[in-house]
């Protein structure tokens, strides 16, 4: 059944043109015409036409965000909060995940006239040209790192680890740790990631009697639970002096927690431990994790602010989040702990 805008502009009693404009977002509309119109659309079954209005304006209102690891709670996150921002303006968002295919999407978006992309991928899943080769085609881009290198054309968000290291490491020194470790998912090497570097002069500044320890890991990059579980074993088997753990998720602590109950090491009774995303199992997990805070929602709404300033205006932004820190139960004061040695 073929309904027009003429039939749903009479039952919202408005006009035609505020019924286009609602679809379109050429205009502002009030919220309350906008809800009389949708609501009058879906009592009749209404449908826009944006194939047609794509062909008529060169503008298909479609989003895609590109993913590395769609089964990662964190990024689940970051995509809720990324697609309610994206529904309340009209866009369709596609979802295209799996690091082996990141490279392939690139044309099918520049052919489908995609308009803008967001890039939620690891190190390494997706080349400097190609993002370059979408940007040549007019498609907007957004990034959620510091890349080593990037288009200027690119609009970025990122998290300021600098600012969250420093509140992981003040708070572990603070309860007396000297000894703390990182579990890094990635390498020194890989410059696009700053935690490490982060980590190192949160660690120089406030304890200064040591050199700290960082075990990284190796491409094909991972960071689930699997990854920390066998790095905390490979520093166990090291013998490496330590009283408290950073690790570059949440997923990785939870595993390196595991690592440390099966060679009979309590937390935070013998190690205290630290995660980084605050996804919502480590609130559960026993014990609960104590993390820093990335906002996962709020990356993905202000990825999606980024990349519709960036369609609508032609400029990009440079977004910078900062992170706070969450003490739970994993951590506490190394006075009741022995030294890992």
């Amino acid at each position: 059944m073929n309904v027009s805008r003429e039939e749903v502009a009479k039952l919202a009693d408005v006009s035609v043109a505020t019924v286009s404009y609602v679809y379109s977002g050429k205009r502002y509309v009030s919220d309350e015409l906008r809800s009389r119109v949708k609501d009058a659309a879906q009592q009749l079954g209404y449908y826009p036409d944006f194939i047609a209005q794509s062909m008529a304006n060169k503008k298909t209102k479609t989003l895609a965000v590109l993913v590395s690891d769609v089964a990662n709670p964190f990024i689940m996150q970051v995509l809720k909060g990324f697609q309610k921002a994206a529904n309340k303006k009209g866009f369709f968002v596609n979802i295209c995940g799996g690091e082996k295919y990141i490279e392939s999407y690139v044309e099918a978006i520049i052919s489908r006239r995609v308009e803008g992309v967001y890039l939620v991928v690891m190190a390494g899943d997706m080349t400097n040209r190609s993002i370059n080769k979408m940007l040549d085609y007019g498609v907007r881009v957004v990034i959620n790192s510091d890349w080593e290198e990037h288009d200027a054309r690119c609009s970025c968000i990122n998290t300021d680890y600098y600012d969250g290291m420093e509140k992981i490491i003040a708070h572990l020194s603070g309860l007396g740790h000297k000894e703390i470790i990182y579990l890094s998912c990635f390498t020194k090497e890989m410059q696009s990631d700053k935690r490490i570097d982060a980590f190192i002069k949160a660690h120089s500044k406030n304890i200064c009697n040591n050199i700290p320890y960082i075990e990284c890991g190796e491409p094909p990059y991972k960071s689930d639970m699997q990854t920390g579980y066998e790095m905390m074993l490979r520093v166990l088997d090291k013998n490496i002096a330590f009283t408290a753990v950073v690790c570059s998720n949440d997923l990785m602590a939870i595993g390196a927690i595991n690592a440390l109950n099966e060679r009979g090491l309590k937390v935070p009774e013998d190690i205290s431990i630290v995660g980084i995303d605050n996804i919502e199992m480590s609130r559960f997990y026993k014990p609960a994790l104590t993390t820093l805070n990335t906002k996962s929602e709020e990356i993905g709404a202000r990825a999606f602010e980024n990349l519709y300033m960036n369609i609508i205006t032609d400029k990009n932004v440079l977004d910078i989040l900062k992170p706070e820190l969450i003490v739970r139960d994993s951590t506490a004061s190394p006075s009741a702990n022995h030294n890992i040695n």
